[in-house]
């Protein structure tokens, strides 16, 4: 049987308070998803992944705050910092007409808009500056750290397997 697909949906900060309550930086802060999982997958670097079953969800000036079953005090709260939390892609509902998960993009051919020639690959999602940034490695060498949402990008998987760019050796960050 195949692995469920798992989607990063954010990263936890500091304990919040004494009885084990984390503070959530969601990469989409005006998601529900905590509101839609009964669980949520963290991983820390450097400890195996751990599924926890959600307690509560609360909301807070700076973001959400989280209950995890099992997690009752701050020294336990504590070891989860700078954890990140995914969930099933099952569990959630399907992107709309005009959205797409930044993770269905990697592997995507990147494209330049003008001459529709191949001129690299997304690689993965990278947290940088508490941005989601696109990173792509390029053909002729070097790569480039995107926001999903930067002038450089003009189509963003509105054809499947496929992200378009202009102008991206003007972004070259390595």
């Amino acid at each position: 049987m195949a692995e469920p697909r798992r989607i990063e949906v954010g990263r936890i900060g500091r304990p919040h308070g004494v009885h084990g309550e984390l503070r959530v930086h969601l990469h989409d802060p005006g998601s529900t998803v905590l509101d839609a999982v009964e669980a949520i997958d963290v991983h820390v670097p450097g400890q195996p992944a751990r599924t926890f079953a959600i307690h509560s969800v609360r909301g807070a000036t700076g973001g959400p705050i989280l209950a995890l079953r099992g997690i009752d005090d701050r020294e336990a709260a504590a070891r989860l910092t700078h954890g990140t939390l995914q969930v099933d892609a099952d569990q959630l509902p399907p992107p709309g007409a005009d959205e797409i998960w930044l993770a269905d993009l990697v592997g995507a051919a990147v494209l330049d808009a003008d001459t529709r020639a191949r001129v690299g690959v997304v690689r993965g999602i990278v947290v940088a500056g508490g941005h989601d940034m696109l990173h792509l490695t390029l053909d002729a060498g070097g790569s480039v750290l995107l926001p999903p949402g930067s002038p450089a990008i003009e189509e963003l998987g509105r054809v499947a397997g496929e992200i378009v760019v202009r102008d991206i050796h003007d972004w070259r960050s390595e």
